[in-house]
Order: structure tokens, then sequence, then C-alpha cells
């Protein structure tokens, strides 16, 4: 019995031996794949890794050096910024004192035009001028001229020249502030020119000597600004008195002038005309009556015109006056603001040029 089992199991191994034999081999090779599969697998993936993260630490000092650089520029143009809403403000606030600082003056002028209208063309005032401009006609004198002068110098023409000097005032005062909103304005840029992302940046001595260089635009500013006084002061005495009076009175007396300058009448009056204004009515009268009865009609005549036309023109002129000397005097503000904003331009942009 035992004999005819250990047949059977001989038989058997001899059987499966090669179907395990086999499967063996396929499995030992199998798994060879395998590990061959995920050796290459992870040798790929290992490989891929490093190719997509590389650029990274290249990119980045690029990223840091393109956000430093965006950083200055910001600081520089809102220093600018600033710098013009400052010059807006200091703008304004000088249209602003400047009105406020010459309507006092102006309402002072204004209101003195009746009073002057009513002494210029008083009866023994026309009479006197009148004499006044036919001697200055035939003696190539100007007599009539510093009369008027002096009726209206102390009412009309004294405001003006004051209102003048405000503005020059204020002009001064104005250019001040600009140098100041600038030299703020430079020290800024001195302090971005500090940051260390400027440290590599080629030579700055030339931005430098731009900076420096506004210090010396006070005395250019300084000049345009007592020669913007000068000016208006000389408009004021010529427009207000030698128009607006001279001329009208001179106009509008020209009958009773001509009648005396081509006749004896010149003669009788030098005495009267050598006097000086106002001249009283019935002084004027006694003279009337006293040998000049034939140009008391035109004498007449020129007084029921005389008070309106002399009131238009010296109102025209004194708002003329005062309307140039405030647009003149803005005028000067802005060129000076101008001044300073071309080397304030010229620092802008050499310093967005080293970035």
């Amino acid at each position: 019995m035992n004999g005819s089992n250990m047949n059977n199991q001989n038989i058997s191994a001899k059987l499966h031996s090669p179907v395990m034999t086999k499967t063996l081999i396929l499995g030992i090779i199998a798994l060879l794949l395998a590990a061959a599969a995920h050796y290459f697998v992870y040798r790929g993936h290992q490989a891929a890794k490093p190719a997509a993260t590389s650029p990274a630490p290249a990119a980045a000092p690029a990223n840091d050096e393109a956000v430093k650089k965006e950083k200055l520029r910001n600081m520089i143009r809102a220093a600018e910024a600033r710098l013009h809403q400052e010059r807006q403000r200091q703008l304004e606030q000088f249209k602003a004192s400047l009105a406020g600082a010459t309507s006092s003056d102006y309402a002072a002028a204004k209101g003195n035009v009746e009073p002057v209208i009513t002494t210029l063309t008083g009866l023994g005032c026309c009479f006197k001028l009148s004499y006044k401009f036919a001697k200055d006609q035939v003696m190539k004198t100007k007599d009539a001229d510093a009369a008027i002068n002096e009726v209206i110098n102390s009412r009309i023409t004294g405001y003006c020249v004051n209102a003048n000097r405000q503005a020059e005032t204020l002009l001064g005062q104005f250019r001040n502030q600009s140098t100041a909103a600038s030299n703020q304005y430079r020290t800024e840029m001195m302090q971005i020119l500090q940051a260390p992302e400027f440290s590599g940046k080629p030579d700055l001595r030339a931005l430098s000597g731009q900076l420096e260089a506004m210090q010396q635009n006070g005395a250019l500013i300084k000049n345009i600004a007592v020669a913007s006084s000068l000016d208006s002061t000389c408009l004021g005495l010529d427009i207000v008195v030698a128009v607006a009076a001279r001329e009208t009175l001179k106009r509008v007396l020209s009958a009773v002038v001509s009648k005396l300058a081509t006749t004896a009448g010149i003669s009788t009056g030098c005495a009267v005309a050598d006097g000086p204004l106002p001249f009283g009515d019935a002084a004027g009268a006694v003279i009337a009556v006293g040998g000049l009865g034939w140009s008391a009609y035109d004498l007449y005549q020129a007084r029921k015109v005389l008070p309106d036309k002399l009131r238009a023109s010296m109102n025209e002129s004194i708002d003329n006056f005062y309307s140039k000397l405030r647009s003149q005097t803005v005028e000067q503000a802005v060129q000076v603001q101008s001044s300073l904003a071309g080397k304030d331009s010229e620092i802008t942009q050499a310093m967005l040029n080293q970035i």
C-alpha cells in the first residue's frame, strides 16, 4: 500500500513540475517588469520635477527688481502729485488774497468818483480849467494837468497806488511760498536718492547739480515780481489821471478853450489860470460878468454833459486799472510757478531715467 502511494506521488510530481516551473518563471518576469516600470516612472517623475520648478529661483530676483523699480516710480510720482496739488492750492489762495487785499482800495476809489466830479464840474472850476487849457495851448505848458492831478491823486490815484503795493507784497509772499514748496519737493527727491535701490545707479552728480540749481531761482523770481509792480504803478497813474480826467475835460470844454485861446480872453484870465483848483462858483460868475460872458453859453452847454461823460470815463478807467492789476499780478504768479516747475520737471525726469 505504501509502495503504491509513493509511486503515485512520484508520478504527480513529474506531472506538475513543469507547470510550477513555468508559473515561477512567469511570476519572476512579472516582478521584473513591475520593478522596471516603477523605476522608469519614478526616474521620469524626478527628472520632470526639477525641469518644472527650476525657473522659479531665477524668476524671483527679476520680479523683485521690477517691484523695486515700480516702487521707486510710485514714490517719485506721488511726490510730484503732492507738489502739483500744493501749487494749485497756493495759486487759488493767492487769487483770493489778492482780491481781498485790493477790494477796499477799489471801493474807495470808486466811491470818490462823485466828489471828484462835483469838484471838477463846478462853475468856477470849469472856468479856471478852461483858462488853464487855453494857456497850456498857447504857452505849451501843462498847468491843467497839474491842477487835475491835485484833485484826483489824493481821492482816487492814491488808492490805486496803494492797491498796487498790496499786490506787490502778496506777490513777494507767493514767490517765497512757491520756492518753499519746490524746496520741499527737492528734499523728498534727495531722500529717495538715498534709497538702497539707487545704490548701483550711474553717477548722480549731474542730478545733484540740478537740485542745487533750484536755490538760484529766488533772485530771478524776485526780479520778475518787481518789474510787474513798477509796470502796474505807471499804468495806474496814466489811465486813472491822464486819460479819464484830462482827456474828457479837454474834449468837453474844447469850445470854451478854443475861444479863450484865439482871443484876448486868455490874457484877461491869466491871473485866474495861475491859481490852484478848486475855484469857487461865485468867483467864476464874477469873471463871466466882468467881460467873458460871451463864452458863458458854451460853458453852460459843456457843464450839462460833463458830469455824465466824466463819470463814465473815470469809472471805466478805474475798473480797467483794477482788472489789469489783478490779471497781471496773477500772470506773474503763474510765471513764478512755471519757472520753478521747469526745474522740478527736469529733476523728475532725470530720476525716472535713472531707474
